[in-house]
């Protein structure tokens, strides 16, 4: 059995979805796979043998606004008969259709269709027709297909049985891709333990960089192994953010603890181009007896660089969203990497505003969060860490009991010792092992009022609308109540019809936060910093509302 694992690289919010794949700041588009195993057609009555020649498979991105479908099958014949029963089992070169979906959109917004056409007597008939949404997308690879009925459009056919589903990846073993991983039975048992690669934690994970000769690799081959007793608290689907600014040390300790080998960089330009998702290989930090590994490592892009022409809050938004495209439940710490410094500099605040995104508003994530220090400019190790716990109490209005929780750690690695590096990774395993609860990672399904923006609140944009104010009709004014618009650009407000919000269609137009991200001809909103968000929820099925929250009028 081989399952096969895609490459996820994000590091921006981007609304084009037809960026150039070589690029190396990828859009926020999943790559999945829509596998169909098997079709049956349930006749009122008893078929004849060759009254229904073959069906053939289309698939159309949704809203259609091409001619051309995205992809179709070859004619398949029928694999069986029997009575008013026509299976239909799908070969494998006709079985798999990739599905670039957007991570942006709504779970159970229908991003594709799938129409499913048949020869009979002679003549091409739409049989049926379904939709495909983020929603479809199966958590672990290697689960079953499910058997699911969808309703005939023909009245000869009285119902549609199908068997598919839809995954992360791309299963085709014979396209020659850098980005995939192929895991098989036999490789964890016959390659180097270093080099297995496993399924842990349901996760999308990527592989390890290409070793580079000139890099000096981490001896993972005679670690003495961690007692048990020693095992952090971990649980499945979880990870570990490792976070800071370019040349901290980011990579360098995802690889010390994980035993991989991505490429480092030592200068202030970045090396890591795009988020990516590690395993652990360590074979020390293989599963326990209760079925738990240790976390996978999110190595994200670096912060605060001169030359990006990304902000912090684009480049959170993309952390953000691989965690959650990656089915990433729990967060088990963030690693803040940072170089020593005493004194409370804005970029230690801003990237303090970055980690505490990772938590749900009434969650404490500076209990799991864990300073390493690069190298230290004093002797005294509080020192060391003083302007980053500033940065903190600053932002959590000095409460000291938040900063008190936070682990502070600092070493020297000396890779021509391999002392250094044990002593270092049981120092980061101690701190994760202080970890008591992870972070659970919730993303929420809300709308703002204001400006008509979906997903959660951390992963919409900085832009928002004004404020409402009133203004006269250009018709009917002495006749018709005022008309409510948003005070900045003058677009039409959101209002409720009928008791449902009907969102405005104005693009937002000032920013109401992240101020340091703005830019040249952008607008700051004068005292809003937030969105005004509410849940979110389809009506009927098919139109979008908001469920106001009570109290609302």
């Amino acid at each position: 059995m081989s399952i096969y694992l895609s490459k996820i690289e994000m590091a921006r919010d981007i609304t084009d979805p037809e960026t150039d794949p070589n690029q190396d700041v990828h859009t926020n588009v999943v790559k999945a796979t829509f596998f169909l195993e098997k079709i049956i057609l349930l006749s009122n009555k008893k078929v004849g043998q060759d009254e229904i020649t073959y069906i053939q498979v289309h698939l159309s991105k949704l809203p259609k606004n091409r001619s051309v479908n995205e992809e179709s099958s070859e004619h398949i014949p029928p694999t069986s008969q029997l009575g008013s029963e026509i299976t239909f089992v799908i070969p494998k070169a006709e079985a798999f259709f990739p599905l670039p979906l957007r991570i942006d959109a709504l779970d159970d917004l229908e991003q594709y269709e799938v129409e499913l056409e048949i020869m009979k007597n002679g003549e091409r008939k739409l049989v049926g027709a379904f939709g495909i949404c983020l929603a479809d997308i199966e958590s672990q690879h290697f689960q079953k297909t499910k058997l699911r009925k969808i309703d005939s459009q023909m009245k000869s056919i009285q119902a549609i049985e199908i068997k598919y589903k839809v995954f992360e990846g791309n299963p085709n073993p014979l396209v020659q891709n850098t980005n995939l991983i192929q895991v098989s039975e036999q490789d964890t048992t016959q390659q180097h333990q270093g080099k297995a690669e496993e399924i842990r934690n349901g996760a999308i994970l990527n592989s390890h960089e290409n070793d580079t000769t000139d890099e000096k690799l981490l001896d993972v081959t005679t670690l003495n192994k961690l007692t048990e007793k020693c095992r952090p608290n971990f649980r499945k689907n979880s990870c570990v953010v490792v976070l800071g600014t370019t040349g901290r040390g980011k990579t360098t300790t995802m690889n010390l603890f994980t035993g991989n080998t991505a490429s480092t960089g030592h200068a202030s330009h970045s090396t890591t181009k795009a988020n990516q998702l590690y395993r652990d290989i360590l074979p020390e930090h293989w599963e326990s007896e209760d079925g738990v590994g240790y976390p996978v490592w999110l190595d994200t892009v670096g912060l605060d660089e001169s030359d990006a022409d990304v902000t912090n809050g684009d480049l959170v938004r993309s952390y953000l969203r691989v965690l959650q495209c990656s089915r990433i439940e729990w967060v088990h710490a963030v690693v803040w990497c940072i170089t020593p410094e005493d004194k409370k500099l804005q970029y230690l605040k801003d990237q303090a505003e970055v980690i505490k995104m990772f938590g749900e508003k009434s969650q404490n994530i500076w209990k799991n969060v864990v300073i390493i220090a690069k190298e230290g400019k004093s002797l005294s190790h509080d020192l060391n860490f003083q302007g980053a716990l500033a940065a903190v109490s600053d932002l959590e209005g000095g409460h000291q009991d938040i900063v008190s929780s936070i682990q502070c750690l600092e070493y020297d690695l000396d890779f021509e010792n391999k002392e250094t590096s044990d002593n270092a990774r049981q120092m980061i395993n101690k701190a994760f092992w202080n970890i008591k609860e992870p972070i659970r990672v919730v993303f929420s399904n809300q709308v703002c009022q204001d400006c008509g923006q979906k997903g959660d609140e951390r992963l919409i944009s900085d832009f928002c609308h004004e404020a409402k104010s009133e203004v006269e009709r250009k018709f009917f004014s002495s006749y018709l109540p005022k008309k409510s618009v948003c005070s900045s650009c003058q677009e039409d407000w959101s209002r409720k019809i009928f008791g449902r919000w009907s969102f405005t269609e104005g693009l937002p137009c000032v920013r109401i936060r992240n101020r340091k991200d703005i830019k040249q001809g952008e607008t700051m909103a004068r005292g809003k910093t937030m969105h005004d968000m509410v849940k979110y929820k389809p009506l009927f099925g098919f139109l979008n509302c908001a469920q106001s929250q009570p109290g609302e009028e």
